[in-house]
């Protein structure tokens, strides 16, 4: 069992009794392992009991990528001053400056352009909506640019250390359920 350790993500086949997909270890007690999937279905399972084949995979976006997804010239984080990547990137800590601007900010205050649907997409400040808006965002952004090639390295690592930090400081500590993708490597 010392393979995996909590917070690792888990990609489970589906059984006559389990639905199948990403799941977090939450706690190991005891060859006792529990489980959450991001929707919060939660599973109890031995740790012998985990099939050899549970891999860190990469998984499909929460959120489907259309022709719509990225409707709008500047979103609310490009227009709060959020940036990544070599040219006009930030550096981690003003990035993350910015998104936690944004997940504190009134719903009235966000930098919308007058558009009230897209301000309703966002939630209201500090709530499990705003945060699981934001991490969709970034989620968007890595799928989107996940096989562009190698130019975009250095911006997907910079929204994976995001997500990482967004998981870590406003996620688990507000208890929400909504869980960051896990990635993987870099293509």
């Amino acid at each position: 069992m010392n393979q995996f350790k909590i917070g690792d993500r888990l990609r489970l086949p589906p059984t006559l009794s389990q639905p199948g997909g990403e799941y977090r270890i939450v706690s190991i007690a005891e060859g006792s392992v529990r489980l959450r999937s991001k929707d919060g279905v939660e599973l109890y399972e031995n740790a012998e009991d985990l099939p050899p084949l549970l891999c860190r995979a990469r998984t499909v976006a929460s959120t489907p990528i259309t022709s719509d997804t990225f409707r709008r010239d500047d979103g609310v984080l490009s227009a709060e001053g959020y940036h990544v990547g070599m040219t006009a990137g930030l550096a981690p800590n003003r990035r993350q400056i910015v998104l936690r601007r944004v997940f504190n900010k009134p719903a009235t205050e966000l930098l919308v352009g007058g558009d009230e649907i897209y301000r309703a997409e966002w939630g209201e400040a500090r709530s499990e909506a705003r945060l699981a808006k934001i991490i969709r965002c970034l989620e968007s952004f890595i799928n989107l640019h996940w096989n562009r090639g190698r130019q975009y390295r250095k911006s997907i690592s910079d929204w994976i250390a995001d997500l990482t930090w967004l998981d870590e400081e406003l996620r688990e500590p507000n208890g929400f359920k909504c869980y960051p993708m896990d990635f993987g490597p870099l293509p």
